[in-house]
């Protein structure tokens, strides 16, 4: 799936917010390459964001929402 054109919208559940609308956005993933899956988090990137495994949050608490999710997703036992 491709991601929509900019301005994109926040990837957290419930928000509305597209980039430029503020300047705090952040990229999210889950990398897989260690011998545990872990959440990642970094600054906005335009390159980054293109990708189709990034999450694109608009601010701190999106952000913190989305990491949550992640993490209990990729948590043993987690996404059931």
């Amino acid at each position: 799936m491709s991601r929509p054109p900019y301005p994109w919208p926040c990837d957290a559940d419930g928000c509305a917010n597209k980039k430029g609308e503020n300047n705090h956005w952040f990229v999210v993933w889950v990398d897989h390459a260690g011998p545990k899956p872990r959440v990642v988090i970094s600054g906005w990137d335009d390159q980054l964001a293109e990708n189709d495994s990034v999450f694109r949050t608009c601010g701190e608490f999106c952000l913190h929402k989305l990491v949550t999710k992640l993490t209990q997703q990729i948590a043993p036992g987690g996404g059931k």
